[in-house]
């Protein structure tokens, strides 16, 4: 799947002097690449248009993106790298925003298999929160599966998972846009997705009269969708 598509990419510095020009590459998932060049020669404003920091003069840049930026050795250990990480931290925020008002991610479609039945709850989940602009979409998980299938459709709401699991609790704040909850497990569906909204509402994700989509399941396998808006007082 490819994850950066650059199209006949050009920047100048200015009229006379182009950084760049005629570009195009693809970089898919697990790929490494590189910019190598002397001094001047554009790396850095090419990397810089790419995350959005800086405008390009022609062409086309295609982000699918990814769930989590880590630093180099050399760049964290050097004089500033609490500054390094706010830096990065802003750019990572930046380069979202960018990509939802470019429409990166619009009508991002997957091969399903017919029988993943988690798959499809999920893309209707993102689906459904889009079209009744709901707050937030909350997708109660004990492995994290169902949390992670729903983070790969890129939706524009934030995504609440509460767990019961610590070990879950904590790989999935490295999913992009999860937002995880501790929880306590329920073996009611009714309790379960009252005290989901219940999480979600005490950690100030959603408040009252806020419309959210939930998904989960009382097996291994999601085959639940439902909406609900928050009430004033959650169990």
């Amino acid at each position: 799947m490819t994850m950066l598509a650059i199209n006949n990419y050009s920047k100048a510095y200015n009229k006379d002097h182009f950084a760049v020009s005629g570009l195009s590459l693809n970089v898919d998932s697990g790929d490494l690449f590189a910019f190598i060049g002397h001094n001047g020669a554009g790396k850095s404003t090419t990397i810089k248009s790419i995350v959005g920091i800086l405008p390009f003069d022609d062409g086309d840049i295609l982000i699918d993106g990814t769930s989590g930026i880590m630093l180099s050795g050399e760049t964290a250990m050097g004089d500033h790298p609490a500054k390094v990480v706010k830096t990065m931290a802003q750019i990572a925020v930046q380069a979202e925003n960018d990509a939802f008002e470019m429409g990166v991610y619009a009508g991002l479609k997957y091969d399903n298999d017919a029988d993943d039945t988690t798959n499809a709850i999920c893309d209707a989940a993102c689906t459904t929160a889009k079209d009744l602009d709901a707050k937030a979409i909350i997708a109660v998980t004990k492995s994290g599966y169902t949390a992670r299938r729903v983070s790969k459709y890129r939706p524009q709401e934030p995504i609440i998972a509460p767990t019961p699991n610590l070990k879950t609790y904590h790989q999935l704040s490295l999913s992009w846009g999860v937002y995880p909850v501790k929880a306590i497990f329920q073996n009611n569906t009714n309790l379960l997705f009252e005290h989901a909204i219940a999480c979600a509402k005490m950690n100030g994700y959603v408040h009252e009269k806020d419309r959210v989509v939930l998904v989960g399941g009382k097996t291994e396998q999601t085959d639940i969708l439902n909406v609900q808006v928050v009430k004033n007082r959650v169990n």
